[in-house]
């Protein structure tokens, strides 16, 4: 692992931190208002739509680090994907800058990064809400607006923390049989250093993140399935299934098990072939195109939609990839598929900004008031008589 120029590694944090910001403030700002304002939940798809988002840049952003001979121009698309579906990642960068001075791997404060980063934003995520409540606004309700934040907060975390943690284990066998890291070939894998952050660390993380953290939110809401309509419920927990029919519920749950399956395959079929690798990520989302048009699990038609052309747009990626390792690719050829690429992904992107315009509940009001008001000024039959402003007449009663 190489650090970057230290001033544009900066421009370059301050870019990502900027847009994870807001990314984040907008889920969480559309997820608790709506909650707040009757019956909203009921009509805007907001919060569905930008989990469908973050679930495709994440996805994409998996896929492309496969190394599939891309081209400078995918990558290059794959880099405004990486940077908005996998902010976290970037954490990288972030460990470029506590660099220290003897010599230590990248990758282990880059692990102590990520794996605390959760816990170092709920502590923000606690002083901003304890502060919004103490100068702004005395009625809010305090638990309710951490936990839904911290949940949101989590979600985006989740797939770099999991790829993190498994790569860790990732390791080959050179020369006498030693084991390296995959990630940096100068540490050994299961000794030393390694051993002792895989024990203090990266191990407890896999097992909470992995493991207990997506298990228990399941249990949690299996157990509180007939509560969801609960304001205060969904405020706090219904950012994962909100728009889902009841009995898809643990939905989301299925979509983090697809994506620890490409992660997997991204992070542990390396000593394959890259076809291998292409082959198994594109048998994952086959399934889970099958199993999406099966279920139809979005309560709305456009959802389930939305849903199948991401995971399309994910198996063109593939299919293209598997086309770039091919032996004597023309240059055409390569320019061909990064067209295809692009327009899939351009088809993805208008669909969803289209079903955004249309379902923003203040959007739609919006624009019904300003054309309505460009209609009623330029035609007068939209002003009755009874609204138009008429002078008194006043009558001399005198001859």
């Amino acid at each position: 692992l190489k650090c970057p120029d230290p001033f544009w590694n900066v421009v370059k944090l301050l870019f990502l931190t900027f847009l994870g910001v807001l990314l984040a403030l907008v889920m969480i700002y559309n997820s608790l208002r709506g909650e707040r304002r009757t019956g909203e939940h009921k009509r805007s798809t907001l919060t569905t739509e930008l989990r469908i988002l973050t679930n495709y840049l994440q996805l994409i952003s998996v896929i492309s680090s496969v190394d599939m001979n891309w081209s400078k121009e995918v990558l290059g698309l794959f880099t405004g994907h990486g940077y908005a579906g996998t902010i976290a990642e970037q954490v990288f960068s972030y460990s470029c800058l506590m660099k220290s001075s003897d010599g230590q791997s990248l990758v282990y404060s880059r692990a102590l990064l990520l794996n605390l980063a959760p816990l170092v934003l709920f502590a923000v995520n606690l002083l901003y809400w304890a502060s919004v409540k103490r100068y702004r606004r005395r009625d809010l309700d305090f638990a309710t607006s951490v936990i839904g934040s911290q949940v949101i907060i989590i979600f985006m975390l989740h797939p770099a923390i999991v790829k993190q943690n498994l790569a860790f284990y990732s390791c080959r066998e050179i020369g006498d049989g030693v084991s390296y890291l995959n990630a940096d070939l100068s540490i050994t894998c299961w000794k030393g250093d390694h051993l002792t952050w895989a024990l203090a660390l990266v191990i407890p993380g896999t097992v909470l993140w992995l493991i207990v953290a997506p298990l228990w939110l399941l249990k949690f809401l299996f157990s509180r399935r007939r509560f969801f309509e609960d304001p205060k419920l969904r405020a706090k927990y219904g950012f994962v299934f909100k728009g889902l029919k009841r009995p898809y519920f643990y939905w989301e749950g299925w979509i983090m098990l697809r994506k620890i399956a490409l992660i997997c395959t991204s992070v542990y079929l390396t000593f394959l072939e890259r076809r291998i690798q292409g082959l198994a990520s594109l048998a994952i989302l086959m399934v889970a195109y099958y199993v999406q048009d099966r279920c139809e699990p979005y309560s709305q038609r456009d959802l389930n939609v939305l849903e199948r052309v991401s995971i399309f747009v994910a198996l063109v990626t593939v299919y293209c990839g598997m086309c770039f390792v091919t032996d004597g690719l023309s240059q055409g050829s390569k320019l061909a598929l990064f067209f295809v690429l692009l327009a899939s992904n351009l088809y993805f992107f208008a669909f969803l900004g289209m079903k955004i315009y249309k379902n923003i509940p203040d959007v739609s009001h919006l624009r019904a008031k300003l054309f309505g008001r460009l209609k009623s000024n330029t035609n007068p039959r939209h002003h009755p008589v009874e609204n138009r402003k008429t002078l008194p007449i006043k009558l001399d009663a005198t001859p």
